[in-house]
């Protein structure tokens, strides 16, 4: 589980720190700074295990505006089984002599119980066994992370479990026209993109890959959408597939298929949502969806938070402005994103009191919350 994300010059976080619990759903007004802490985590993922750059991951602009230092800190701890892994990047924006700047890693570390699993400095790489005991060590380039090329053997299991563990934190921004647009796949993915452009292609892998998930999404998108029958991929030429959803009405006329495209916003966000918790729910460390209530009906979503509350093996980060979501979601962890004007993010856990009668949505509304937990 994730216990700890630190951030120091990013955007608006400086020597900023996270500790979030099992379930934590994150408030505040817009610009404080909530989906920027679900972008980092994305970007540390981009780095050290899909290879991408420094520089393409944390470019020099994304610097905090007001602090001048060329330095910036990235920091997470993750718990498992009582034992603790933290891993540490510090990144330089080095100016050139011509105004110019070159984004490099200045140090990357993994450590287990605080001993050495992998580091880089000056541009060499330490690898380490998992009695701590030094392995191989060998120049490697700053512009990119050696964590991406680690393949596993019998004497790194620590490291490749916590990067296995990166690897399987699952990050959403759903937006539906972009999941429309996806409805054509040309071949197989095995993850869901963030913003969900490629679901088609997704659910194509699902049905060859996990057959008795897609029948389970099936059965619970039909008590969840009016008429909803199945889903089926529908050979367009060459390689490619349509996404096609197949509906039936009250008055028993012959089941009919729509393009996936063809639905509306609400409908493609409820089927995409649900192929998450059965899909990606069992194989995610770390499920976090930047408001999922977003083009969804209240009755809506209550179903489905109800069915992510109740895989508590899963640890999970809701961001939502809906009164729905935040007052289903109160009983959690629930973090208060406050920020004046261009100035720095601040946070604190929300103790929420009922004492007057009013629910949690009300409270916040009212300008209650801040107040109160800052007294």
């Amino acid at each position: 589980m994730l216990t700890r994300l630190y951030i120091d010059n990013f955007a608006c976080f400086v020597n900023f720190e996270f500790r979030p619990a099992r379930t934590n759903l994150l408030i505040g007004d817009n610009g404080t700074g909530k989906t920027t802490v679900l972008e980092v985590l994305g970007h540390i993922i981009d780095l050290n295990r899909l290879g991408i750059s420094v520089e393409t991951c944390f470019p020099f602009y994304r610097r905090t505006a007001w602090d001048n230092r060329d330095k910036q800190t990235f920091e997470i701890e993750v718990e498992h089984e009582s034992e603790l892994f933290k891993y540490i990047l510090e990144i330089d924006h080095a100016k050139g002599p011509s105004e110019t700047r070159t984004t490099t890693i200045a140090r990357e570390e993994v450590t287990h119980e605080g001993k050495p699993l992998f580091r880089f400095a000056q541009g060499r790489v330490e690898l380490y066994k998992d009695d701590y005991s030094r392995g191989p060590s060998f120049e490697f380039s700053n512009k990119r992370s050696f964590l991406a090329n680690i393949e596993q053997s019998s004497e790194n299991n620590k490291l490749v479990w916590f990067l296995s563990w990166l690897g399987r934190i699952w990050r959403f921004h759903l937006d539906p026209a972009s999941i429309k647009r996806g409805g054509v796949s040309q071949g197989e993915t095995t993850g869901i993109s963030v913003l969900g452009d490629n679901f088609s292609s997704f659910y194509r892998h699902l049905m060859q890959d996990q057959p008795q998930v897609t029948e389970r999404i099936k059965e619970e998108l039909g008590s969840v959408i009016s008429g909803f029958d199945h889903m089926r991929l529908q050979p367009l030429g060459d390689r490619s597939k349509g996404l096609f959803v197949e509906f039936s009405s009250a008055e028993r006329t012959p089941v009919y298929p729509l393009p996936f495209s063809f639905l509306s916003d609400g409908q493609v966000v409820l089927i995409v949502l649900y192929t998450i918790l059965h899909a990606l729910g069992e194989r995610s460390t770390l499920l976090c969806i930047d408001e999922p209530d977003n083009f969804v009906a209240l009755r809506e979503i209550q179903p489905w938070l109800q069915r992510l509350s109740d895989r508590r093996e899963a640890q999970a980060i809701i961001i939502s402005h809906n009164p729905e979501v935040i007052d289903y979601l109160a009983a959690d962890t629930t973090f208060l994103f406050t920020r004046r004007g261009s100035g720095l993010t601040r946070l604190e856990e929300v103790n929420f009191s009922y004492e007057g009668g009013l629910k949690a949505s009300e409270q916040i509304a009212r300008g209650l919350i801040g107040s109160r937990n800052a007294g």
